[in-house]
């Protein structure tokens, strides 16, 4: 998948993979089956895949009702490291967000 926003292209066979995320089934609002990336040369986050019309993915359908959508979405980097800490395995939150000792 590819998509220009905001003058930076994302592609997800260009892309680092970090992890997959998948939420509930296909019939929730909330549903998401999505993975998230990072960019090789920016190092910019995004997510690319579905999510549900209680997502990040949602948009607005043609009767003014909410959809969910497949896409790429731009995240930023805390919000790239939430997802990461909550589905990645943990060599991959110490590869790409190292944490202090606590």
């Amino acid at each position: 998948m590819k998509k220009t926003i905001q003058g930076f292209r994302y592609d997800t066979e260009k892309a680092i993979k970090i992890c997959e995320i998948y939420e509930s089934n296909r019939n929730d609002f909330r549903h998401l089956d999505c993975a998230l990336y990072v960019t090789a040369k920016a190092h910019r986050y995004f997510m690319a895949g579905f999510g549900g019309a209680m997502t990040i993915f949602s948009h607005r359908c043609e009767d003014g009702s909410f959809c969910g959508w497949e896409t790429i979405i731009p995240v930023t980097k805390e919000d790239a490291r939430i997802y990461t800490e909550k589905y990645a395995k943990e060599e991959e939150i110490e590869k790409y967000f190292p944490g202090e000792e606590a």
